[in-house]
């Protein structure tokens, strides 16, 4: 078990120092991004593009704050990248007033955040603080994709209670 979980800690380390490299590259969010009716090499490749250098600097460290801090299991992990890629954007596309793709690494970062919320310190105050962040995002739904980070969370929490200890 130690093996998986260090495992995910190298392949968090590569895929932050990836994302921050590929931040640089002049790529076109069309091109790249999710939305309804894109290609599946969009909907697998997305997560690991970003609008700028700091968005993508605040998803790693983030995805590697959580990895680091919670021992995240190698299943967890993937299960993160699936449920992101997985997000029904084209089902729930009469939800968005703009058509802007979505980018990003946080759906995975949610789900993870879904994934420990049964086991955190103080669960009432980190429930409060998860939704808040995601309330402030439909604040701004031109840059946020705050219905991606509501999916992504309540399938970690999915995950979370599926493997809670009876």
């Amino acid at each position: 078990m130690v093996r998986g979980k260090e495992t995910v800690k190298g392949l968090s380390l590569i895929l932050a120092v990836g994302i921050m490299i590929i931040s640089t590259l002049p790529i076109s969010v069309a091109d790249v991004g999710l939305f309804a009716g894109c290609p599946l090499s969009n909907r697998l490749t997305y997560p690991f593009f970003h609008t700028s250098f700091i968005h993508a600097a605040i998803n790693s460290w983030c995805l590697l704050t959580i990895v680091f801090l919670y021992e995240t299991p190698l299943l967890t992990f993937i299960a993160a990248y699936i449920i992101s890629a997985s997000f029904p954007v084209g089902a729930l596309s009469f939800l968005y007033n703009n058509q802007c793709p979505t980018i990003g690494l946080s759906g995975m970062c949610y789900v993870l955040l879904g994934s420990i919320s049964l086991s955190v310190g103080n669960a009432k105050q980190y429930w409060f603080m998860i939704a808040s962040v995601i309330g402030i995002g439909f604040l701004f739904p031109e840059a946020v994709n705050s219905w991606l980070h509501t999916y992504c969370y309540l399938s970690g929490v999915l995950i979370a209670i599926l493997n809670k200890p009876v």
